[in-house]
């Protein structure tokens, strides 16, 4: 059976609903393994930054063996919360806390 928007439209409410009833039997949201995952890397990381007192995507790489995309991310929130200061020349970035 080949799925039209209507019957996509139909599924995609089917399985809302049933999110909304499984969240609700848990008392909550249903934890996200991937989530939970990326704010253990990100509390790693900004210990790792603030012990070591450096910072740049290189030395994320390096120190958590997690790619580019990934440590430029973490960067990017440490810098969002006042950690980190904004990149000085090639990728090194002052350590602020």
């Amino acid at each position: 059976m080949a799925a039209t928007p209507g019957n996509l439209a139909e599924k995609i409410a089917a399985l809302e609903k049933r999110v909304a009833r499984l969240e609700k039997e848990v008392g909550g949201k249903i934890p996200d393994p991937e989530k939970e995952f990326e704010n253990q890397l990100y509390e790693k990381a900004k210990a790792i930054v603030i012990r070591e007192k450096k910072a740049s995507v290189i030395f994320l790489q390096r120190k958590l063996v997690i790619d580019y995309h990934r440590a430029e991310k973490i960067l990017k929130l440490l810098e969002s919360e006042g950690i980190v200061g904004p990149e000085i020349g090639v990728g090194r970035r002052k350590v602020l806390k």
